[in-house]
């Protein structure tokens, strides 16, 4: 029986430009912005509208307290800020900081999380039950607080573990793997640097405020944890060994 040559999958182009392999600069080649902004990215087209279109709002609908979750605001009977918080933000870079990452991380699940209708709502599925999950912690260890929390980071968050569970052949890796455990040491590094900058912040300009690093943990536990639930459980037919996911966070 003759040996069969078999071909190597060609790696794309975000793969070449982690391993020093790309020859032109990364934003230059239109590869990496059809991975990263191609068809698959719709659903974070759609949820990048819904968030512009909240911060036009805010300042005419009761600003961040209006939007913004607290155990407060829940006190006064307004449980609509559950969902509500998840598309508003505190400004222009808040907004930018979170569309960037969720942009980055959209299209790699959105090729695991199938096709069409049913991979859209998938994907919604992690995204609001990490937002949930965010709150629920977020909630939890502020039981008496009154200084809101917005924006979707919670459930950016659980997109982040979730695309951690992804290997390279597609299926799932184990909690505590190589890969998921050294991601969450990155998730950790990456909040507190976060936390520490937003101190700073608050603290020169005497205000209130800062990171809500517990809805971020809440969100991220729920994406590790739920990724293999929602998703298929067989990767698809069409699955690329190399995909961004070895870029990516």
């Amino acid at each position: 029986m003759a040996e069969q040559d078999v071909q190597t999958p060609r790696p794309s182009a975000l793969h070449q430009a982690a391993n020093g392999s790309l020859h032109r600069p990364i934003w230059r080649d239109p590869r990496v912005h059809r991975s990263v902004f191609g068809r698959r990215a719709h659903v974070a087209y759609a949820l990048l509208a819904v968030f512009i279109v909240v911060l036009i709002l805010e300042p005419f609908t009761g600003g961040l307290r209006g939007w913004g979750l607290s155990a407060d605001a829940l006190d006064q009977g307004r449980w609509e800020v559950l969902g509500a918080h998840m598309v508003a933000h505190a400004g222009l870079w808040h907004l930018s900081g979170n569309a960037a990452v969720m942009f980055a991380l959209t299209s790699p699940l959105m090729a695991r999380l199938g096709r069409g209708v049913l991979a859209w709502a998938r994907y919604l599925a992690l995204f609001v039950g990490s937002g949930l999950a965010g709150a629920g912690l977020f909630l939890l260890m502020n039981p008496t607080g009154d200084i809101p929390a917005v924006g979707a980071s919670g459930a950016i968050s659980g997109l982040w573990a979730a695309h951690a569970r992804l290997g390279q052949n597609g299926r799932f890796l184990p909690v505590l793997s190589r890969k998921v455990l050294i991601n969450a040491r990155d998730f950790a590094l990456a909040n507190l640097v976060l936390f520490f900058a937003l101190f700073l912040l608050v603290t020169l300009r005497g205000g209130e405020g800062g990171l809500a690093w517990e809805a971020h943990l809440g969100g991220y536990l729920f994406g590790l944890l739920a990724m293999p639930l929602i998703a298929p459980q067989r990767p698809p037919a069409d699955w690329e060994p190399h995909r961004p996911s070895s870029w990516l966070p």
